[in-house]
């Protein structure tokens, strides 16, 4: 994702997001800085609060990738690992291109 974001973050925002009760935040923060990760990544704590982010979402699996337009309305869901071209591909379609 990181090269992907470095690509075409002229055209999209990136955002993550980390469950933390499966790594826990100071492990997940000690990968960002050793990967240099510059998009954000926010934190789905292991509480109700991070718990029910994700029930809001509709979250049951992970990894699972969202594409959001700008106008906030889910363009597409995809549980699984992506590749750079499919991820891509993606963000051109939602894009227009």
């Amino acid at each position: 994702m990181k090269d992907i974001y470095k690509e075409k973050s002229d055209e999209y925002e990136l955002l993550a997001v980390n469950i933390t009760a499966q790594d826990g935040e100071q492990k997940v923060r000690d990968f960002i800085s050793e990967k240099g990760i510059d998009y954000t990544v926010l934190f789905a704590q292991d509480d109700e609060e991070g718990m029910q982010f994700l029930s809001d979402y509709g979250v049951r699996s992970i990894p699972l990738n969202v594409f959001i337009t700008k106008e906030g309305e889910i363009y597409k869901a995809q549980l699984g690992a992506l590749g750079k071209d499919s991820v891509i591909q993606t963000i051109d379609e939602m894009l227009g291109k």
